[in-house]
Protein backbone atom coordinates (compact mmCIF):
# COMPACT_ATOMS: atom_id res chain seq x y z
CA UNK A 1 0.00 0.00 0.00
CA UNK A 2 1.37 3.24 -0.84
CA UNK A 3 0.72 6.68 0.93
CA UNK A 4 2.21 9.91 -0.99
CA UNK A 5 3.35 12.77 0.74
CA UNK A 6 4.21 15.39 -1.49
CA UNK A 7 6.54 14.59 -3.69
CA UNK A 8 7.16 11.32 -1.53
CA UNK A 9 5.52 7.88 -1.84
CA UNK A 10 5.64 6.20 1.57
CA UNK A 11 4.37 2.70 1.09
CA UNK A 12 2.82 1.35 4.22
CA UNK A 13 2.59 -2.38 5.06
CA UNK A 14 0.31 -3.13 8.16
CA UNK A 15 -2.34 -1.85 6.74
CA UNK A 16 -5.50 -3.66 4.86
CA UNK A 17 -8.62 -1.36 4.74
CA UNK A 18 -9.18 2.35 4.31
CA UNK A 19 -10.57 2.11 8.21
CA UNK A 20 -7.10 0.80 8.91
CA UNK A 21 -5.37 3.37 7.01
CA UNK A 22 -6.82 6.23 9.10
CA UNK A 23 -6.42 4.61 12.05
CA UNK A 24 -2.40 3.92 11.31
CA UNK A 25 -2.20 7.79 10.53
CA UNK A 26 -4.27 8.76 12.67
CA UNK A 27 -1.33 6.67 15.58
CA UNK A 28 1.38 8.81 13.82
CA UNK A 29 0.29 12.39 13.81
CA UNK A 30 -2.47 12.66 11.04
CA UNK A 31 -5.53 14.71 12.15
CA UNK A 32 -8.05 14.35 9.50
CA UNK A 33 -8.49 13.84 5.36
CA UNK A 34 -7.85 15.50 2.59
CA UNK A 35 -4.72 16.29 1.19
CA UNK A 36 -2.54 12.78 1.03
CA UNK A 37 -3.67 9.96 -1.41
CA UNK A 38 -3.55 5.97 -0.56
CA UNK A 39 -4.48 4.15 -2.65
CA UNK A 40 -6.07 0.69 -0.52
CA UNK A 41 -7.71 -1.97 -2.49
CA UNK A 42 -7.95 -0.16 -5.71
CA UNK A 43 -9.88 2.61 -4.00
CA UNK A 44 -8.23 6.55 -2.95
CA UNK A 45 -8.39 8.58 0.13
CA UNK A 46 -7.19 11.82 0.59
CA UNK A 47 -6.14 12.08 4.16
CA UNK A 48 -4.84 16.11 5.45
CA UNK A 49 -1.09 15.69 6.69
CA UNK A 50 -0.38 16.98 10.23
CA UNK A 51 0.72 20.66 10.61
CA UNK A 52 3.77 18.95 12.44
CA UNK A 53 4.77 15.17 11.10
CA UNK A 54 5.94 13.12 14.18
CA UNK A 55 9.70 11.99 14.19
CA UNK A 56 7.76 8.49 14.96
CA UNK A 57 6.08 8.46 11.73
CA UNK A 58 9.12 9.70 9.48
CA UNK A 59 11.02 6.40 11.17
CA UNK A 60 8.34 4.01 10.93
CA UNK A 61 8.37 5.45 7.16
CA UNK A 62 11.97 4.97 6.73
CA UNK A 63 11.62 1.53 7.89
CA UNK A 64 8.59 0.47 5.34
CA UNK A 65 10.93 1.63 2.94
CA UNK A 66 14.19 -0.24 3.76
CA UNK A 67 11.86 -3.57 4.54
CA UNK A 68 10.11 -2.72 1.19
CA UNK A 69 13.90 -2.90 -0.78
CA UNK A 70 14.54 -5.76 1.46
CA UNK A 71 11.68 -7.84 0.39
CA UNK A 72 11.89 -6.86 -3.42
CA UNK A 73 15.89 -7.00 -4.06
CA UNK A 74 17.14 -9.66 -1.06
CA UNK A 75 16.81 -12.83 -2.67
CA UNK A 76 19.03 -12.03 -5.86
CA UNK A 77 21.90 -13.99 -6.33
CA UNK A 78 24.99 -13.14 -5.66
CA UNK A 79 26.88 -11.60 -3.05
CA UNK A 80 27.89 -8.00 -4.50
CA UNK A 81 24.23 -7.59 -4.77
CA UNK A 82 23.12 -8.56 -1.43
CA UNK A 83 25.55 -6.16 -0.23
CA UNK A 84 24.12 -3.48 -2.02
CA UNK A 85 20.50 -4.32 -1.11
CA UNK A 86 22.75 -4.06 2.98
CA UNK A 87 24.29 -0.66 1.62
CA UNK A 88 20.73 0.83 0.41
CA UNK A 89 18.96 -0.49 3.36
CA UNK A 90 21.22 1.12 5.79
CA UNK A 91 21.16 4.71 3.30
CA UNK A 92 17.62 4.84 3.83
CA UNK A 93 17.69 3.98 7.49
CA UNK A 94 20.02 7.18 7.97
CA UNK A 95 18.69 9.30 6.07
CA UNK A 96 20.64 9.68 2.71
CA UNK A 97 18.78 11.90 0.36
CA UNK A 98 18.11 11.15 -3.32
CA UNK A 99 20.62 12.47 -5.82
CA UNK A 100 20.48 12.48 -10.01
CA UNK A 101 23.10 11.30 -11.21
CA UNK A 102 24.93 10.82 -15.02
CA UNK A 103 25.97 7.78 -16.51
CA UNK A 104 26.41 6.18 -19.76
CA UNK A 105 24.69 3.69 -21.60
CA UNK A 106 26.19 0.69 -23.33
CA UNK A 107 25.50 2.46 -26.58
CA UNK A 108 27.75 5.33 -25.44
CA UNK A 109 24.78 7.38 -25.25
CA UNK A 110 24.58 9.36 -21.74
CA UNK A 111 21.48 9.50 -19.58
CA UNK A 112 20.48 10.50 -16.22
CA UNK A 113 19.46 8.44 -13.14
CA UNK A 114 18.26 8.60 -9.34
CA UNK A 115 20.07 7.20 -6.80
CA UNK A 116 20.71 7.21 -2.91
CA UNK A 117 23.70 9.85 -2.10
CA UNK A 118 25.05 9.87 1.62
CA UNK A 119 23.99 11.75 4.71
CA UNK A 120 26.50 12.85 7.71
CA UNK A 121 24.25 9.78 9.80
CA UNK A 122 25.60 7.26 6.70
CA UNK A 123 28.95 8.59 6.61
CA UNK A 124 29.33 7.89 10.33
CA UNK A 125 28.01 4.37 10.01
CA UNK A 126 30.19 3.59 7.62
CA UNK A 127 33.18 5.12 9.64
CA UNK A 128 32.07 3.02 12.44
CA UNK A 129 31.68 0.01 10.85
CA UNK A 130 35.50 0.64 9.42
CA UNK A 131 36.99 1.33 12.45
CA UNK A 132 38.98 -1.57 14.25
CA UNK A 133 42.13 -2.79 16.08
CA UNK A 134 44.19 -1.05 13.48
CA UNK A 135 42.52 2.25 13.38
CA UNK A 136 39.86 4.06 10.35
CA UNK A 137 41.00 1.64 7.68
CA UNK A 138 40.53 -1.82 9.38
CA UNK A 139 37.77 -2.66 8.05
CA UNK A 140 35.96 -2.17 4.54
CA UNK A 141 32.42 -1.10 3.36
CA UNK A 142 31.39 -2.70 -0.05
CA UNK A 143 28.35 -0.64 -1.34
CA UNK A 144 27.89 -3.76 -3.69
CA UNK A 145 26.27 -3.89 -6.99
CA UNK A 146 23.18 -2.66 -7.73
CA UNK A 147 21.06 -6.12 -9.86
Amino acid sequence: MKAEVGNEEIRLFDVESPDAVMQYLNGHGFDAVSSISVKCDGRVIRIQPPKKVSSAWLEDAKIARAIELGFKYGSIDGGHHKMWVIDQMIRILTGCPTVTLPAIDANGEPYRYEDLGESDRYRAFVAARCMGEDGPDSYEWDPGIAP
